[in-house]
């Protein structure tokens, strides 16, 4: 959506002696872009096992969005780990690529699983 403002004179002045000054026409043109679409995961939900002899710093998997938003910064995906529970102690992700990697030694806790959530 365009939305044009009428046309406007712009002046300016220097700050010499004798001042000089000069106006010229002016129009403005914004152009409005919304956040229509909202991102979407590739797949769906994701299942993954590991041991937890996993190295740190090894990765675990690639989590894939996309969003259809045609152009600007809707359109840019950034992942973050988010949940109360120890997974992000747990595991990190790239927020750019989705990469999600070990962050920590995985024998240090005596768990059975790890429910990472993962905001787009």
């Amino acid at each position: 959506m365009l939305i044009f403002i009428p046309q406007f004179n712009v002046g300016v002045m220097d700050n010499g002696f004798p001042q000089k000054n000069s106006s010229s026409p002016a129009r403005v043109r914004v152009r409005i872009t919304r956040n229509r679409n909202k991102p979407r995961f590739d797949g769906g939900e994701y299942d993954k096992a590991i041991p937890e002899t996993q190295e740190v710093g090894s990765s675990v998997m690639d989590i894939n969005a996309q969003d259809s938003d045609a152009e600007g910064p809707f359109k840019t995906i950034t992942y973050s780990l988010i949940g109360d529970d120890a997974s992000p102690t747990f595991f990190e992700i790239e927020p750019d690529s989705g990469l999600i990697k070990v962050k920590r030694d995985l024998k240090s806790e005596n768990v059975d699983f790890y429910n990472v959530s993962i905001c787009i």
